[in-house]
C-alpha cells in the first residue's frame, strides 16, 4: 500500500516528474535506458516520472549523476544547495581530495563521492577515512 502524501509532497513530486521527463527527452534518453544505467527498476522510474513516487536522496543522486545534470535539475529543493558543489559528472580519483580539500567541506565532498568508484562501492566511511588522511599528509609538508 502506498503512503499518502501532503500537498507539498504532492507538488514536489509533479514537479521531480516534469522536470525528469524533461531532462530525459533532452538526453535523449528512455526510462529503461536510465533503469539500466542506475540499477534502479524500470517500475520506479516510471512512478517517479509520473509523479506517483517521492525519489530518495540516494536515488536522486543516482539519477542524476546518470544523466549527467545536478540534483537540482531533478529536484527543485536541490537547486540552492548545490552552486558551490563539485561538478555532478566527475568520477571519485582519491588523487583528487588533495585538491577537494581546500575548496569544499567535507560534508560536500562525502555528499559528492561516497558511492561512486570503479564498482560503484565506496561508502560515506571510507571517503571518511580518505579525507582525513590527506588532511594528516597536508599537516606533514
Amino acid at each position: 500500500m502506498r503512503r499518502r502524501y501532503t500537498e507539498i509532497e504532492k507538488k514536489l513530486m509533479k514537479d521531480i516528474a516534469d522536470n525528469l521527463k524533461k531532462t530525459l527527452k533532452n538526453k535523449g534518453m528512455t526510462q529503461k535506458e536510465l533503469s539500466e544505467l542506475t540499477n534502479i527498476p524500470t517500475s520506479t522510474i516510471s512512478d517517479y516520472a509520473n509523479g506517483n513516487s517521492l525519489m530518495s536522496p540516494g536515488q536522486l543522486h543516482l539519477i542524476a549523476s546518470a544523466l549527467k545534470v545536478s540534483k537540482g535539475d531533478i529536484d527543485p529543493t536541490y537547486s540552492a544547495s548545490e552552486q558551490s558543489s563539485p561538478a555532478p559528472e566527475e568520477k571519485f580519483n582519491p588523487l583528487m581530495i588533495f585538491d577537494l580539500v581546500d575548496k569544499y567541506s567535507d560534508d560536500e565532498i562525502i555528499e559528492k563521492y561516497h558511492h561512486q568508484d570503479d564498482d560503484g562501492t565506496l561508502t560515506e566511511q571510507q571517503v571518511r577515512m580518505h579525507l582525513q588522511y590527506v588532511r594528516f599528509l597536508k599537516t606533514q609538508k
